[in-house]
């Protein structure tokens, strides 16, 4: 049996190992994250040291899964004292000891709509030279539209055919949210549930970023904040049977203001305005996965620019 020790636990994983005995089993197994399904239908990753930290995620001391220590899937999980069983594959030691791992924004006491309009200016930019082609990247000059404050949203060029399917549904959620139709709002985000290729399709990633950010920033966003709840619940309510268990995971804690630590720097930079950190922290957001960092990057920047034009309008009040 391989060993290695636990380095950083998420809060969520941390719950779920507090219970002792057989927890679950193994969901799906991959190169750098293997994946446990509890008994209980919560999802906890066991992820290698150069992974992202997360609620769900419990990182260990080594660089990948290729050969020792690989489970397979339906494997039985089991928790005794301080350590993990994967079957006989894998031993992880040393819970009692690992750091909790939480996200932790501090939100300022007042935003200026200047400074922030500048921020997401900056990393529009770092988005548009770092992120990803293959998703939602191609949705940027709509965001430059929404915070134009010009009448007319620009004609979009170009999109491939995931972003050209989602557009429609990121723009009518968007004019929905501004006209407090939340079940509009809702029904456009659902469109968008499962869209795309890969583990974490680009249209549940995009969602991770706007819904998590909303969440977070609610407080400046006037009467739209008593919405949020309500959006993030329809959204909810209507994820399964439309994308995977992990994804569905992740849309459940973002949605709760729960991001992962590299969304958690780029929203805490965006909301600090330095643009320095704001192109340091996108450069390391766009490198996650494969478009999935851009296209959650991509939904923060469309929350924020939500988030501008209420600023405004309260401004113009």
């Amino acid at each position: 049996m391989h060993s290695t020790r636990a380095v950083s636990l998420g809060e969520t994983a941390l719950e779920v190992f507090r219970r002792t005995g057989k927890i679950g089993k193994v969901l799906s197994v991959f190169d750098h994250t293997i994946n446990i399904l509890s008994s209980e239908e919560a999802l906890v990753t066991i992820a290698c040291k150069t992974v992202d930290d997360s609620p769900i995620n419990l990182k260990v001391d080594s660089s990948c899964f290729k050969d020792k220590g690989r489970p397979t899937e339906s494997t039985p999980v089991t928790v005794k004292n301080d350590s993990i069983f994967l079957g006989n594959s894998l031993l992880i030691t040393g819970l009692r000891d690992a750091p909790i791992w939480r996200p932790d924004i501090i939100l300022p006491q007042h935003l200026e709509a200047q400074r922030l309009l500048e921020a997401i200016h900056t990393a529009v930019n770092a988005v548009k030279i770092f992120g990803q082609p293959e998703g939602f990247k191609p949705l940027l000059p709509h965001i430059r539209g929404l915070i134009s404050q010009e009448p007319n949203s620009p004609l979009i060029r170009g999109l491939n055919p995931y972003a050209e399917k989602a557009f429609p549904s990121v723009k009518g959620l968007v004019e929905c949210l501004e006209l407090r139709d939340v079940k509009g709002a809702a029904g456009e985000a659902t469109q968008l549930i499962g869209l795309g290729p890969g583990l974490t399709p680009s249209g549940d990633d995009f969602l991770c970023g706007l819904l998590g950010t909303l969440s977070i920033v609610s407080p400046f966003l006037g009467d739209l904040s008593r919405n949020i709840d309500d959006l993030n619940r329809m959204v909810l309510s209507s994820v399964n049977g439309r994308t995977n268990p992990i994804s569905r995971e992740y849309l459940k804690h973002y949605a709760g203001g729960k991001p992962s630590m590299s969304i958690s720097r780029m929203i805490q930079n965006l909301l600090d305005g330095s643009e320095s950190s704001i192109e340091e922290s996108i450069q390391y957001v766009c490198r996650v996965g494969h478009s999935s960092g851009t296209d959650i990057a991509v939904g923060v920047l469309t929350a924020f620019s939500i988030l501008l034009r209420t600023i405004y309008r309260i401004k113009d009040a």
